[in-house]
């Protein structure tokens, strides 16, 4: 019995002395080293986020005299699965197109800068693992491409300008009528058509066909309404001018 005894005070004594040599030492005994309650949780990772489409496109003619009809071919890629796709076309002109593959006509001659945003909507899991086996969200990444088409009228073909720009008034009250004129005037040696794009403050507003007879000028007016107070720059082909809307009184 007494031997018994002194081999479990023993134990208790040895497993003691190794606790306080360890707290001696600075060693301290985690609570997920011991596997008691208090034992650290590692987290996932998070979700990657979804890698974007690459948006290009193809375009025939790029060169040519006016009007002329440009074919537009989408050749956008995306590396994963997505939910659906869109395509925001911009053809330089104030002409825009939802269309994957659009043709175009342009009426005169002229440098348009033609965009492409191709549009990818994609199903990302929250849970970290990758697998879609917990919720997930669906999440919007975007791309666009560029390229450029010149039109560029021949010695025979009309060629047109926007002249005479007046914008009256220069100073409008809050949803006052501003009309914008102008005159469309061919210079060149045949007839030419063309649409008149009214641009303000980047945004396309409004637009009027013309046809116009070699060495006449054909007038086109336009009427906006403006609410909030500011400066709107106005273009119109390669006329440009600016009215303001005043703080009301």
């Amino acid at each position: 019995m007494i031997g018994g005894e002194m081999d479990r005070t023993g134990k208790i004594i040895c497993v003691a002395a190794s606790v306080a040599l360890l707290l001696t030492l600075g060693i301290v005994l985690a609570p997920s080293i011991m596997g008691g309650p208090g034992a650290a949780m590692v987290e996932p990772p998070p979700p990657p986020s979804p890698s974007p489409p690459v948006a290009s496109f193809d375009a025939q003619p790029t060169l040519g005299e006016a009007p002329m009809t440009v074919h537009f071919t989408d050749s956008s890629s995306y590396s994963g699965d997505f939910v659906s796709q869109s395509w925001d076309w911009d053809f330089g002109d104030g002409q825009h197109s939802s269309l994957q593959n659009p043709t175009h006509t342009y009426y005169a001659e002229g440098f348009y800068h033609v965009a492409l945003t191709t549009t990818v909507i994609v199903e990302t899991p929250v849970d970290g693992d990758g697998d879609n086996g917990g919720d997930t969200v669906l999440e919007e990444v975007t791309d666009t491409y560029y390229t450029d088409v010149v039109i560029d009228a021949g010695a025979s073909a009309g060629r047109l300008t926007v002249l005479n720009l007046n914008i009256t008034p220069t100073y409008a009250q809050p949803g006052q009528a501003v009309t914008i004129n102008a005159d469309v005037a061919n210079i060149g040696g045949g007839p030419a058509s063309m649409t008149v794009n009214l641009i303000i403050n980047g945004q396309f507003e409004q637009s009027r066909p013309v046809n116009v007879s070699p060495a006449t000028a054909f007038p086109v007016s336009f009427t906006v309404y403006k609410t909030i107070p500011a400066t709107y720059a106005v273009s119109l082909g390669d006329a440009v001018g600016w009215f303001y809307v005043m703080q009301p009184q």
